[in-house]
């Protein structure tokens, strides 16, 4: 890890303890970077955001006023079942579009392969980028093939949850400003006080915290039916660390058996996932973490705030790895004139990335496509006639392209299943978007990006392809595997 970007880390974390468990509910304060930038903006950023005052912009700045009213309006249409006392196994996923099937099934995104059932049944934390996209989960975990066993978090509350987590927010924000005001705040020679204090007024105004502190209660609803195991996506998000938190803090909880799930990459730039020993102590950790792959659990190993929990390799459910040999031959030493660029979650690198790649020769075809959760961002492309966007996977274009460019996502290996030659875009110099770790894979950044034409870059990439293949690096970092192999192991251990 860049020495800034650990400093930074570390020093968040110290004053975060200073605010005991009520620091979880900040995603500030947990490093949630995808949510925040706070670091971008402190350390990467050159010029100052110009943010345009209009009504939009102005609605994001009051959701703490806002998400409530959401927040009420879909629990009046969130289904009223109760989840069964002393469940067997209990997994907590994502929703979103993705789970729709024409017949009616619930197409499960995270644990892959996974059919609800009595034994193992489901609570769905709904996502999207408007209030409609999140009813529309609700609606249909109400109403799909296997609903019985499938269950909205919003069934888990009621009106006066949502009143308490306004209030309770609104004292959090306090104590955070209060807190940190009166400290000085370094990283390096960088006064980082006010950037961190703005930060917190951003977690509230825009209702983050008062998120989390509904969370906090659909948390305490649930524990209360006692469930035996509780599996789900581990990210260290706010949510998360909540949760286990409540889990361990109370002893009439500690035999809840918890299993994190570790079911993609995660780099430098996810920061949260970079637990400290001052974390730990807040009890964030589920007891058990399963990885995708070994150079993953390897490297989770080495982060300071996990030195508690077991760790196993048992694989991936959603990503494909092994290499397509064939094809990736024919397209060594190949003239390039079409290319992919895979974009991450964080939108905030979009537009940048964008103008970046208008350095490569406008005579090749450059397809983005970007995070399909990110479907309302609107690209400024000014002019540039040879680049397509694209707001949903499709592998056939991929396959065809000559190159692949990726930015910190999952990508970066399933390029590869592909057929396609694959290369990691570093958008800045702390290496934010890394998360091939002791890997192969050819990395390219500003200066080189328009050079993919000479004859150095062919060579370059001719040798990552051969070294990549010969390593067998793919099969190490994302392990296939069925939700059987996944079910097999979660009844050994």
């Amino acid at each position: 890890m860049n020495s800034i970007l650990e400093e930074y880390n570390n020093k968040i974390s110290s004053i975060a303890s200073l605010f005991d468990s009520r620091s979880l509910f900040s995603p500030t304060l947990c490093r949630i970077e995808s949510q925040t930038n706070l670091f971008k903006d402190i350390f990467v950023s050159t010029k100052k955001k110009k943010r345009k005052i209009n009504f939009k912009n102005i609605l994001r700045y009051f959701s703490f006023m806002l998400k409530p009213l959401r927040d009420i309006f879909l629990i009046k249409n969130s289904d009223k079942k109760l989840l069964k006392e002393n469940q067997n196994r209990l997994f907590i996923t994502y929703g979103d579009y993705r789970n729709e099937t024409d017949k009616n099934n619930w197409r499960e995104e995270i644990f892959r392969g996974l059919k609800p059932n009595k034994s193992d049944q489901l609570l769905v934390l709904s996502l999207g980028k408007s209030i409609n996209d999140i009813l529309k989960n609700i609606k249909y975990t109400n109403t799909c093939n296997s609903n019985e066993f499938i269950y909205s978090s919003y069934s888990l509350i009621s009106f006066k949850d949502v009143i308490n987590a306004f209030f309770e927010s609104t004292l959090y924000f306090t104590n955070f400003i209060f807190g940190t005001i009166k400290l000085k705040i370094y990283v390096g020679k960088v006064n980082i006080k006010f950037p961190l204090i703005t930060s917190i007024f951003k977690d509230y105004f825009k209702g983050l915290i008062y998120t989390n502190c509904l969370f906090k209660r659909k948390w305490i609803n649930l524990l209360a039916i006692n469930p035996q195991t509780i599996i789900f996506p581990w990210e260290s998000h706010c949510w998360e660390r909540i949760l286990l938190n409540t889990i361990y803090s109370n002893n009439n909880f500690n035999d809840i058996k918890t299993i994190g799930y570790q079911h993609t990459g995660f780099s430098y730039g996810l920061l949260q996932h970079f637990s400290t020993k001052s974390d730990a102590l807040l009890k964030i950790n589920p007891k058990i973490l399963y990885s995708c792959g070994d150079i993953q659990k390897k490297k989770l190993e080495s982060i300071e705030g996990l030195y508690n929990v077991k760790k196993y390799t048992i694989g991936s459910l959603r990503c494909k790895s092994n290499p397509n040999i064939n094809k990736l031959n024919l397209k060594k030493n190949k003239k390039i004139k079409t290319i992919s660029f895979a974009f991450g979650y964080n939108e905030d690198n979009y537009q940048f990335i964008i103008d970046e790649l208008k350095r490569i020769n406008n005579s090749i075809k450059i397809y983005l496509f970007f995070h399909p959760l990110n479907y309302k961002f609107k690209p400024k492309l000014n002019g540039a006639s040879n680049i397509v966007c694209k707001f949903k996977r499709e592998n056939k274009i991929i396959e065809k392209s000559d190159l692949l460019i990726v930015d910190d996502n999952s990508m970066m290996i399933e390029g590869w299943n592909l057929g396609v030659p694959t290369v990691i875009y570093d958008s800045d110099s702390y290496d934010l978007t890394k998360r091939d770790w002791d890997s192969p894979i050819l990395h390219i950044n500003k200066y080189t990006i328009g050079k993919l034409e000479k004859d150095f870059f062919k060579k370059d990439l001719n040798n990552s392809i051969e070294i990549y293949l010969k390593t067998k690096y793919y099969k190490n970092y994302f392990k296939e595997i069925t939700f059987s192999d996944f079910k097999k192991f979660l009844l050994q251990n």
